[in-house]
């Protein structure tokens, strides 16, 4: 049975940025979420490579939890001149529809206005039905293009 968190407080509700093994380790349930093959000895491990090649991760914090989080790099683009590309966006179950990941795009957008991007991009798996639901008809993101990988290991 799914339960419901206590309503927060205006006061008790941020979007921080997580840096610290703590703040990850906070992250993590969220994290683990979208990433169930990555346990969380690996995704500390990431830390200090990801940070250090420009990877930020925020989290929305609810009463002390990590509700949502998103983790995103800023790139150069020689059209738009920055592009900012989230890779994770996740929210825990119990914090689903409650307009959070919504609210987590918003202040991505204006971070990324904020240092210069022109457009904040973002991929989800084909399977992921869930996902390109939200994000097509809640947060109003338009499909533009294919991705395409070659698994290199």
């Amino acid at each position: 049975m799914k339960t419901e968190p206590p309503p927060a407080s205006k006061d008790a509700y941020r979007i921080e940025p997580l840096t610290s093994e703590d703040d990850w380790r906070r992250a993590w349930p969220c994290m683990n979420s979208l990433r169930p093959n990555v346990s969380l000895e690996q995704f500390l491990n990431y830390r200090d490579d990801f940070l250090a090649n420009g990877y930020q991760l925020f989290g929305a914090v609810i009463d002390d939890e990590v509700a949502c989080v998103a983790g995103l790099i800023i790139y150069p683009h020689i059209v738009r001149r920055r592009d900012c590309w989230v890779y994770d966006l996740a929210t825990l179950e119990n914090y689903r529809s409650q307009g959070h990941g919504k609210r987590m795009l918003e202040f991505l957008e204006k971070y990324a206005r904020s240092h210069g991007c022109s457009r904040l991009c973002l991929h989800t798996n084909v399977a992921n039905l869930r996902a390109q639901h939200f994000y097509e008809n809640h947060a109003n993101y338009k499909k533009f293009g294919y991705v395409y990988i070659s698994e290199l290991a």
